[in-house]
């Protein structure tokens, strides 16, 4: 059974659920400037996640596995990220387009 992080604060709730603003917690090197030179370069990396597996569910925090960046790609530490209209309108259940499960909070800041 899964079950909600309990750090996990409502940020607002006007669609009838309680949708979370929540920091991701990766496991990334001290610096980035160079990840070449990191122990994570070209390896998958695990990080904490608020994973939607379905409409107007409680968000659930669950360790993920990252890929490696592709060609074109590069890896970005995330230290916060949001929630935004769309992203709750898909955990809302309306979106005939919404996919579960699913990781929102598409909107980061790092």
């Amino acid at each position: 059974t899964r079950t909600p992080h309990p750090s996990l604060q409502p940020s607002f709730s006007s669609l009838g659920f309680a949708v979370v603003i929540h920091t991701v917690d990766c496991h990334f090197p001290t610096t980035m400037a160079d990840e070449s030179k990191s122990s994570t370069a070209g390896e998958p990396i695990t990080c904490k996640a608020a994973i939607a597996w379905e409409a107007k569910a409680d968000l659930v925090v669950e360790d993920v596995i990252v890929a490696p960046p592709k060609a074109g790609e590069v890896r970005i530490k995330i230290l916060a990220t949001g929630v935004c209209h769309t992203d709750a309108y898909t955990l809302s259940g309306v979106d005939p387009e919404g996919l579960f499960p699913c990781i929102l909070g598409h909107e980061g800041g790092g």
